[in-house]
Protein backbone atom coordinates (compact mmCIF):
# COMPACT_ATOMS: atom_id res chain seq x y z
CA UNK A 1 0.00 0.00 0.00
CA UNK A 2 0.95 3.49 -0.58
CA UNK A 3 1.83 5.66 1.96
CA UNK A 4 1.74 9.36 2.85
CA UNK A 5 5.66 9.22 1.73
CA UNK A 6 7.41 10.37 -1.60
CA UNK A 7 10.51 9.51 -2.67
CA UNK A 8 12.56 12.81 -3.57
CA UNK A 9 14.81 13.74 -6.77
CA UNK A 10 18.07 12.20 -4.81
CA UNK A 11 16.20 8.81 -3.89
CA UNK A 12 15.35 9.64 0.06
CA UNK A 13 12.06 8.76 1.55
CA UNK A 14 10.69 12.06 2.76
CA UNK A 15 7.41 11.93 4.76
CA UNK A 16 4.49 14.36 3.24
CA UNK A 17 3.57 14.86 6.68
CA UNK A 18 4.11 13.92 9.89
CA UNK A 19 3.61 10.29 11.06
CA UNK A 20 3.45 9.73 6.75
CA UNK A 21 4.98 6.15 6.98
CA UNK A 22 2.08 4.93 8.83
CA UNK A 23 -0.95 6.93 7.09
CA UNK A 24 -2.28 4.91 3.93
CA UNK A 25 -3.24 6.30 0.90
CA UNK A 26 -7.20 5.70 1.02
CA UNK A 27 -9.34 6.82 -1.68
CA UNK A 28 -10.80 8.97 0.38
CA UNK A 29 -7.97 10.85 1.17
CA UNK A 30 -5.76 10.40 -1.95
CA UNK A 31 -6.76 13.93 -3.34
CA UNK A 32 -4.97 15.34 -0.27
CA UNK A 33 -1.98 12.97 -0.76
CA UNK A 34 -1.59 14.43 -4.54
CA UNK A 35 -1.95 17.73 -3.13
CA UNK A 36 0.82 16.79 -0.29
CA UNK A 37 2.64 15.53 -3.48
CA UNK A 38 2.33 18.26 -5.73
CA UNK A 39 3.20 21.00 -3.03
CA UNK A 40 6.79 18.69 -2.25
CA UNK A 41 8.03 18.65 -5.72
CA UNK A 42 7.19 22.51 -6.45
CA UNK A 43 9.48 23.28 -3.03
CA UNK A 44 11.88 20.48 -3.44
CA UNK A 45 14.35 23.16 -5.01
CA UNK A 46 13.27 26.20 -3.68
CA UNK A 47 16.41 26.64 -1.53
CA UNK A 48 18.12 26.44 -4.89
CA UNK A 49 16.26 28.45 -7.08
CA UNK A 50 16.42 31.00 -4.78
CA UNK A 51 20.00 31.19 -4.44
CA UNK A 52 19.79 31.29 -8.45
CA UNK A 53 17.61 34.49 -8.20
CA UNK A 54 19.74 36.08 -5.94
CA UNK A 55 22.82 35.55 -7.86
CA UNK A 56 20.67 36.75 -10.90
CA UNK A 57 19.50 39.69 -8.75
CA UNK A 58 23.59 40.78 -8.23
CA UNK A 59 23.81 41.04 -11.83
CA UNK A 60 20.63 42.52 -13.14
CA UNK A 61 18.52 44.46 -10.30
CA UNK A 62 14.87 42.53 -10.19
CA UNK A 63 12.81 45.14 -10.99
CA UNK A 64 14.60 44.94 -14.83
CA UNK A 65 13.82 40.88 -15.02
CA UNK A 66 10.46 41.88 -16.38
CA UNK A 67 12.19 43.48 -19.06
CA UNK A 68 13.59 40.69 -20.57
CA UNK A 69 12.66 37.32 -22.16
CA UNK A 70 14.78 34.39 -20.92
CA UNK A 71 16.76 33.95 -23.99
CA UNK A 72 17.76 37.65 -23.59
CA UNK A 73 18.05 37.16 -20.09
CA UNK A 74 20.07 33.90 -20.88
CA UNK A 75 22.42 35.71 -23.25
CA UNK A 76 23.13 38.47 -20.64
CA UNK A 77 23.68 36.47 -17.84
CA UNK A 78 25.45 33.56 -19.78
CA UNK A 79 26.83 35.34 -22.63
CA UNK A 80 27.13 35.19 -26.41
CA UNK A 81 27.09 31.69 -28.16
CA UNK A 82 29.42 32.11 -30.67
CA UNK A 83 31.93 34.21 -29.03
CA UNK A 84 35.66 35.18 -30.62
CA UNK A 85 37.84 32.44 -30.27
CA UNK A 86 40.72 34.96 -31.79
CA UNK A 87 40.50 36.95 -28.70
CA UNK A 88 40.24 33.66 -26.11
CA UNK A 89 43.48 32.62 -27.60
CA UNK A 90 44.69 36.46 -27.26
CA UNK A 91 44.04 36.40 -23.60
CA UNK A 92 44.75 32.79 -22.55
CA UNK A 93 47.10 32.82 -20.30
CA UNK A 94 49.45 29.28 -20.35
CA UNK A 95 51.21 27.73 -17.47
CA UNK A 96 53.81 25.01 -17.52
CA UNK A 97 52.86 24.96 -21.20
CA UNK A 98 53.63 26.87 -24.32
CA UNK A 99 51.24 28.24 -27.03
CA UNK A 100 53.39 26.08 -29.68
CA UNK A 101 52.93 22.86 -27.84
CA UNK A 102 51.43 19.91 -30.24
CA UNK A 103 48.58 18.98 -27.84
CA UNK A 104 47.78 23.38 -27.35
CA UNK A 105 47.57 23.70 -31.20
CA UNK A 106 45.40 21.02 -31.12
CA UNK A 107 42.77 22.23 -28.74
CA UNK A 108 42.24 25.29 -30.89
CA UNK A 109 41.67 23.65 -34.13
CA UNK A 110 38.97 21.60 -32.61
CA UNK A 111 37.64 24.42 -30.30
CA UNK A 112 37.46 26.50 -33.89
CA UNK A 113 35.69 23.32 -35.58
CA UNK A 114 32.85 23.37 -33.14
CA UNK A 115 29.43 24.68 -33.92
CA UNK A 116 28.00 27.57 -32.19
CA UNK A 117 26.05 25.16 -29.70
CA UNK A 118 29.32 23.40 -29.12
CA UNK A 119 31.17 26.01 -28.78
CA UNK A 120 28.25 27.46 -26.02
CA UNK A 121 28.52 24.31 -24.33
CA UNK A 122 31.95 23.99 -23.81
CA UNK A 123 32.39 27.61 -22.39
CA UNK A 124 29.91 26.97 -20.31
CA UNK A 125 31.74 23.60 -19.05
CA UNK A 126 35.00 25.12 -18.59
CA UNK A 127 33.22 28.03 -16.48
CA UNK A 128 31.63 25.63 -13.99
Amino acid sequence: FETFTTRSSDGRIVELKRGGKSCEVTWENRHHFALLVEQYRLNEFKQQTEAIARGIQSIIPSHWLSWFSWQQLEQRVCGDMNFDIDLLKRNTVYVSVSPNDAHIQMFWEVLEAFTPREKALFIRFVWG
